[in-house]
């Protein structure tokens, strides 16, 4: 599971008001053609059917879905205190990730709850309430170990 660094920023996306993030955030903010403000991001997943699994296992999800707290039934995702939530990350070429294997590249539209962390001193780790997937890409990982290593 990703985890990122400090908190560096939680609100709410998805709605026709621009969210208030702090200004090295901004970058991220996309308009959607209904006109709602969402953080566009990336991630890898692996492609089932109509599902996407996680890198880090366990059930898939659809296209557009709401995430659930697997460990604790007390709170909703994403909490602050625990990792749950989706998970995804700024920088589309989606370093300090582990060697891609059988996985695609997503392009992902977050909204509802978002927390932004710091991540590995290369952009922000999001983790959010609402994922929408935009964009499903089979790119060659040929040279990603040298590019951007493994963790």
């Amino acid at each position: 599971m990703c985890r990122g660094g400090h908190l560096v920023a939680d609100f709410m996306a998805g709605a026709d008001t621009r969210p208030d993030v702090p200004v090295e955030l901004e970058e991220h903010l996309t308009l959607t053609a209904d006109g709602r403000w969402v953080v566009w991001a990336y991630k890898l997943a692996r492609p089932q059917g109509e599902l996407f699994v996680p890198l880090t296992g366990g059930p898939g999800y659809p296209v557009d879905a709401r995430a659930r707290c697997r460990y604790w039934d007390t709170h909703d995702a994403p909490d602050p205190g625990c990792s749950c939530g989706f998970h995804a990350l700024s920088d589309r070429n989606l370093p300090g990730l582990p060697t891609p294997g059988p996985f695609a590249a997503l392009t992902v539209a977050l909204s509802g709850r978002v927390l932004a962390f710091d991540w590995r001193g290369r952009g922000t780790l999001w983790r959010a309430e609402r994922q929408t997937v935009v964009r499903v890409e089979q790119p060659d990982w040929s040279g990603w170990e040298t590019r951007y290593g493994r963790t």
